[in-house]
């Protein structure tokens, strides 16, 4: 069995058959235990032991399948992928109306979301869940674009004005004269910036904003002379940076391909040219020699190899398919890694993606948004890009 149209459509089905609810690997403050979501280090020992634990303890923790605004996003923009929006038009209309029923919009002024819905407790920092954050925002975004595109609605149209003004007007920091960057949350402070977040606003900005006929782009160009200012003379991006004391989180992972995508979007907008492509090509040669092996297997966080994460291998299907426009070679990689993923990542009986993967050790636990949505956009995007070939 191989993973062809049939699968990806059974993929859309079932995310029906389950009306969009699913876990997620960062859902273990979902909880409806009251003791649990009272106290940050029960919440932080929640969150933590749900992400990391093979086995599902969920529903004895009080945590319930849930209704993710990214998956609805995900999920319309398979089926535009795919070219089934007449099969699938009433489940469209329902993903839309599901996602303005979650819509910051009155505790903010403009339409925004937090993409996962439910609170989040990291190590130095919690987010409720009315925080918007850019990364699901711009999904949802394009999301929205593209079935504006189709079904021309006006309501549509305002959210995309909303939702473009939200990112400059409350999330748009400048830096000197030449450079910028878009916050990944309104709490995140002026002087923390996360890489790729920004960029992925920005992708936001320039396809919303063509469309929209804006003329922001001196700000979206900002934005890129800061994330390419901050490239290692090797090619990757490093997660973070503190504007403060100069010091920058050191994790690369699947968050290099992101940023490429957002430069590849850039450079066709704007044009091939310098900087933007040597800081491309460079990234891009990272990218390929340091965090894949020759089998299509991707590299965990550089240089650490395990566990494998199913979002390294979908992002790097991705990444290298697009960049088949700058060597052909990149979409046979990306072959590759798909070749491997299926033959290590997914249960073809049970039909989804594993999580993590240790030497002798998966996850065998169904993830909708982190592993299925995210790999199903992927497959689809790769056969898109070799149809059009």
């Amino acid at each position: 069995m191989t993973i062809n149209k049939y699968s990806i459509e059974l993929f859309l089905d079932k995310t029906v058959e389950n009306n969009f609810l699913g876990f997620d690997p960062y859902d273990g403050c979902a909880t409806s235990c009251h003791l649990l979501k009272a106290n940050k280090h029960l919440r932080l020992f929640c969150q933590y032991f749900n992400k990391f634990s093979p086995i599902n303890f969920r529903p004895l923790l009080g945590i319930d399948k849930h209704i993710m605004p990214q998956v609805l996003a995900y999920f319309g923009l398979i089926v535009f992928n795919e070219k089934l929006e007449n099969k699938f038009k009433p489940e469209l209309d329902n993903a839309v109306s599901l996602l303005l029923e979650k819509s910051l919009f009155e505790e903010y002024g403009y339409h925004c979301w937090n993409s996962l819905g439910f609170p989040l407790q990291m190590r130095n920092s919690y987010s409720p869940s009315d925080i918007p954050d850019v990364v699901g925002g711009s999904l949802i975004g394009l999301f929205f674009l593209e079935y504006h595109k189709r079904y021309n609605s006006k309501i549509i149209l305002e959210v995309l004005e909303s939702q473009y003004s939200f990112f400059l007007n409350e999330l748009f920091v400048p830096i000197g004269s030449d450079e910028a960057f878009i916050r990944y949350r309104p709490t995140q402070p002026n002087h923390k910036a996360t890489y790729n977040a920004s960029l992925l606003a920005c992708n936001f900005l320039i396809q919303v904003g063509t469309y929209l006929n804006k003329r922001d782009h001196e700000k979206i160009k900002k934005c890129y002379n800061f994330v390419l200012n901050h490239q290692k003379i090797t090619g990757e991006w490093f997660y973070t940076i503190d504007l403060k004391t100069q010091s920058e989180k050191k994790q690369v992972d699947f968050h290099q391909g992101f940023i490429l995508d957002c430069i590849l979007l850039f450079m066709e907008q704007y044009g091939f040219k310098e900087p933007y492509l040597s800081a491309y090509e460079r990234g891009l040669s990272f990218y390929y020699k340091k965090q894949f092996l020759d089998t299509g297997q991707g590299i965990y966080r550089y240089p650490k190899k395990y566990p494998i994460n199913i979002h390294n291998q979908s992002q790097g299907i991705i990444t290298f398919a697009k960049a088949s426009c700058i060597d052909m070679k990149y979409l046979q990689f990306a072959r590759v890694i798909k070749k491997w993923t299926l033959a290590n990542m997914f249960d073809f009986k049970k039909e989804y993606f594993y999580y993590l993967k240790f030497p002798v050790i998966k996850y065998d636990i169904p993830y909708i948004r982190w592993s299925d949505s995210n790999m199903f956009l992927a497959l689809s995007t790769l056969k898109n890009i070799e149809a059009n070939i």
